[in-house]
């Protein structure tokens, strides 16, 4: 990928004949700590979420059922990532902006999160957060 902060994570995933599972383990599979945990489903036809970046939180993305795609966006370039397939997972560092389009119908998307939830953690304004990031590209 060619977004600042940002890779793709293969799963690991143990088979037999009774089925699939899936493992992610902190600090080994994924460079954090999990300390929030949430999901996405029933999104509506249409429906963008997401559209802010965090400013340290780190989180990785798993689409376990459907399809949606990523747009994502560091402050000098933008990519769409599309997630359809529980054995991979989208990492996020902090600064990357991020919204979610195009679920499919039953998507479920799972986010493992570094940080607790906290509203004042979130960049929410496209021009603050490029603003932003020019001042961590100075530094």
């Amino acid at each position: 990928m060619g977004i600042k902060n940002t890779e793709i994570v293969t799963i690991k995933i143990m088979r037999d004949p009774r089925g699939s599972l899936g493992a992610v383990q902190s600090m080994k599979d994924i460079p954090f700590e999990i300390n929030r945990i949430f999901y996405i489903f029933d999104v509506p036809e249409q429906s963008v979420r997401g559209g802010h970046a965090h400013k340290q939180n780190r989180q990785l993305h798993i689409c376990l059922r459907g399809s949606v795609t990523y747009v994502l966006d560091d402050g000098q370039t933008k990519e769409e990532c599309v997630l359809d397939n529980p054995e991979f997972g989208l990492y996020m560092g902090p600064m990357v902006w991020h919204s979610l389009k195009n679920f499919s119908p039953q998507a479920v998307i799972l986010v493992l999160n570094s940080e607790p939830y906290d509203e004042n953690e979130y960049c929410r304004n496209h021009a603050d957060f490029i603003s932003m990031s020019e001042e961590r590209v100075a530094m």
